[in-house]
């Protein structure tokens, strides 16, 4: 027999391989840089039967992968374990307001995030013990699984902190699962507590999703509680827009109800005067020019909130017969027109 016959014996018919050409010398595909025992040449240029064998290529693996892996085994099951057993850490996070003590490991860390690599391999080396004040534990601890395991195991109650936490350390992967667990789950109850936490945290992608949202559901948005927290600045960028699909008297009244609850958290007596004051520049994006003239005569130049010139001006430019400019914005918005057509 030949010598070879013991190695030939150890792959039995049931092997599953996935290429069709195998050396016998080496076990792997034909490399160039193998050579025949029996006449020296690479065993991608070699005749010898010796050397290869046509296998069947129809099964579905590779023989090499015949045995069971034990998940346990993996790298992820490693590092999970590492992480969970808190195995031989190098670098301890004392983290939120209770400091309470999560290690880690450099590597890791490192290898996620370029933030993580230059605090510990930069011109100035992290010390071993980090003090992270500004997210809390939970959330941390979700963020470390991710960076060890790719999972993401977030919920309403956290994804922002997650988010906050992956926007901290540059972690562009886990930004982009916490956006779109965002948008899945957005209504219009949610959406404006949402939008103000994508203005604090200055989430680009999350802010604008949240925006779209607003303008597309407009008239049920503006009518929320959450409406009435939001920032001034989030406010501007509602009413601002062309392509917010809501009625102008909604937004007329949901604009009132606003600067109300801002003079209550301002400690200041609600009346027209005060909430001309709150309303600001505001007032000048209500778009008076295209509510019907009886809302108009009815419902606000009975209020003291616009002066008696702004009135007439308005008056006039409802009924088309308005004699020079104002501050105020008349162009249609043209998603709630759409809607009507």
């Amino acid at each position: 027999m030949h010598f070879y016959a013991p190695i030939v014996a150890m792959f039995s018919s049931k092997a599953a391989v996935l290429y069709e050409h195998i050396c016998y010398i080496c076990v792997s595909h034909r490399p160039a840089n193998c050579l025949c025992v029996c006449c020296l040449t690479p065993h991608s240029a070699c005749l010898c039967s010796s050397c290869s064998i046509d296998i069947e290529a129809d099964t579905t693996q590779h023989f090499r992968q015949d045995t069971v892996v034990n998940s346990e085994d993996t790298v992820i099951g490693c590092n999970r374990r590492m992480l969970d057993q808190q195995l031989a850490c190098d670098v301890k996070f004392k983290v939120g307001q209770s400091k309470s003590p999560v290690g880690a490991h450099k590597y890791v860390l490192g290898a996620r995030s370029d933030v993580f690599f230059t605090m510990f391999n930069g011109s100035i080396p992290q010390s071993d013990d980090v003090d992270v004040p500004d997210i809390e534990l939970e959330p941390f601890k979700i963020f470390l699984r991710y960076l060890y395991c790719d999972e993401i195991l977030v919920a309403m109650d956290n994804v922002l902190s997650v988010l906050y936490c992956g926007k901290k350390y540059n972690v562009q992967s886990l930004l982009t699962k916490c956006v779109d667990f965002i948008k899945n789950m957005m209504s219009v109850d949610n959406v404006c507590s949402l939008f103000e936490q994508a203005h604090f945290f200055d989430e680009e992608q999350l802010y604008q999703s949240c925006l779209s949202f607003i303008h597309q559901q407009g008239t049920e948005v503006l009518q929320t509680t959450g409406f009435l927290l939001l920032s001034r600045a989030c406010v501007s960028d509602v009413i601002s827009s062309n392509s917010l699909a809501c009625e102008e008297s909604v937004v007329f009244e949901a604009m009132l109800r606003w600067a109300e609850a801002e003079c209550k958290r301002q400690h200041k007596p609600v009346h027209d005067s005060n909430l001309r004051e709150i309303l600001g520049e505001l007032l000048f994006k209500i778009r008076f020019s295209l509510l019907d003239i009886s809302y108009y005569s009815s419902y606000v130049s009975t209020r003291k909130i616009l002066t008696d010139a702004e009135k007439v001006f308005l008056f006039q430019s409802i009924s088309g017969t308005a004699v020079g400019t104002m501050k105020f914005n008349g162009k249609k918005r043209t998603q709630y027109w759409d809607l009507l057509q």
